[in-house]
Parts: C-alpha cells; structure tokens; sequence
C-alpha cells in the first residue's frame, strides 16, 4: 500500500472514534440514570485506611493443618463393604 492509502484510512478511522467517544460521554451525562433523591442520598466514601486492622492481621499465629491419612487396606474394606443406614424423609431408616 502506499502512504497516502494509508492515510486514507487512518484519517477517517480517527474522526469516527474521536466522535463516537465524544456522543457516548454526551449520551451517559444526557441519559442518567440516577435520580434526584437518590443522588442527594449518596455520599462520598471516605479516604481513610485503617491501618490498625492491618496490623492485627499480621500479629495473627497462623496455623497449617496436619493432614493424617490412614493407609490400611483393611479399614478401607471394611468400610466399603457395610452400607451405612441412611434415615429417610418419614424417618424409617434404609440400607
């Protein structure tokens, strides 16, 4: 291609999207959704951090849990072979 196809295309893209950000920030001021009442009601948040609670957090014991895992094979079989009794909505139990 040469330049000035290039600047052919390049030139109106920029007017287009220049102009569609300029009509959809025109649209959201125009079209609010926020009503009166509503936006006397809203109040700002404020800027404060509360540092303290941060260091509380890092104060904090941190535990890691023990994971103990039994390998038998025989209380694996046993366990799988006898169905636990479930109770059912009318309270009889069911195997």
């Amino acid at each position: 291609m040469k330049q000035k196809d290039i600047i052919l295309i390049v030139i109106p893209a920029f007017i287009i999207t220049a102009l569609w950000v300029i009509f959809s920030i025109y649209h959201n001021l125009v079209a609010s959704t926020i009503s009166s009442p509503l936006s006397v009601q809203i109040q700002p948040i404020s800027g404060t951090f509360d540092t303290g609670a941060i260091e509380n957090i890092k104060k904090r014991i941190e535990v890691e849990p023990i994971y103990q895992i039994s390998t038998s094979s025989e209380t694996s079989a046993s366990q799988a072979a006898e169905p636990t009794p479930v109770a059912s909505a009318e309270g009889d139990l069911l195997q």
